[in-house]
């Protein structure tokens, strides 16, 4: 709401559980920021206004989301593990809480990491060049939610740190071409875990995509001394949505990739379907893991 300067968001996150461990794990979440929701624009629930800040399009962040009561913070969000238990932050929630869940979120561009030295610095290619999109923006995200089992006496802490957002203006099916081709340039990053070693890692973009046979090319260099190709393919009935698997051959790593049509900008010159971005994930051998995010945009 940039009228008011305020922000929020929403992530709904699945979890992959650990059979091996015997403590209850997250399972899925609601973690919410910000202190304004689309399904509450006057804000009646009395969320607290000083959980988030809007200063443009490409700088904005928020902490965690929460409601006043009686002038303390009672957080919105939500966890649930493979108890079944569903923890939050709320008074009358006697069995279990949720707490501490040190939620932030912020845009690259505030940080200074949509840039060309930023990624370059954490990718295998010679140069990686963040997408110059105009309305799409990615960024970060961190959590770490204290849930407490009062009535066994027992708690567990769940935490993740610069994990990955992006998001745009989605475009409209009925406005994506049947005919012609375009390509799509910018840049892709993920969150590695590699055999134990945690850390980022980017690499360049491309979608070479062909409306008329409703399929894209894709192609990611220089992720984490990875190069992934293959071909993505629109949704049936969802011309604006595509998905597929790239892998890398020799490495035998593989990455299945999401993505949808987002509305570019002004100077785009087909702004309703200009820009473009998604998720992935990544597996390989020897315990190789990763998930992450792109942006991409055409002239």
């Amino acid at each position: 709401d940039g009228a008011s300067s305020k922000v929020g968001a929403e992530f709904d996150v699945a979890a992959a559980v650990n059979s091996n461990s015997a403590a209850p794990q997250l399972t899925s979440a609601s973690y919410k920021f910000g202190s304004v929701t689309s399904n509450d624009p006057n804000n009646n629930a009395g969320l607290n206004t000083a959980r988030g800040t809007y200063i443009d399009r490409t700088n904005f962040g928020a902490r965690a989301q929460t409601i006043l009561n009686g002038g303390a913070n009672t957080e919105t969000s939500s966890i649930t593990d493979t108890s079944g238990q569903t923890f939050q932050n709320s008074p009358s929630n006697t069995s279990t809480s949720l707490s501490s869940t040190g939620l932030l979120l912020v845009t690259a561009n505030t940080v200074g990491a949509n840039s060309t030295a930023f990624l370059s610095s954490i990718s295998t290619a010679p140069s990686v060049t963040p997408c110059q999109c105009e309305f799409t923006q990615w960024g970060f995200w961190s959590a770490g939610g204290l849930r407490t089992d009062k009535v066994n006496n027992v708690s567990f802490f769940d935490t993740g740190n610069l994990l990955l957002w992006v998001a745009g203006i989605p475009a409209k099916a009925t406005d994506i071409p049947t005919t012609g081709s375009a390509t799509y340039t910018g840049h892709a990053i993920a969150n590695i875990s590699n055999n134990g070693a945690q850390y980022i890692a980017a690499g360049t973009f491309t979608n070479q995509v062909n409306f008329a046979q409703r399929t894209g090319l894709v192609q990611i260099a220089g992720l984490d001394t990875s190069s992934y190709g293959g071909v993505v393919n629109f949704a049936a009935g969802s011309p604006n949505l595509f998905s597929g698997v790239l892998n890398t051959g020799p490495s035998n790593r593989f990455l299945t990739l999401s993505g949808q049509f987002f509305q570019g900008g002004p100077t785009n010159t087909t702004p309703l379907f200009g820009e473009m971005g998604g998720n992935f994930s990544i597996t390989g051998p020897n315990n190789y893991l990763g998930s992450g995010i792109f942006a991409a945009r055409k002239p």
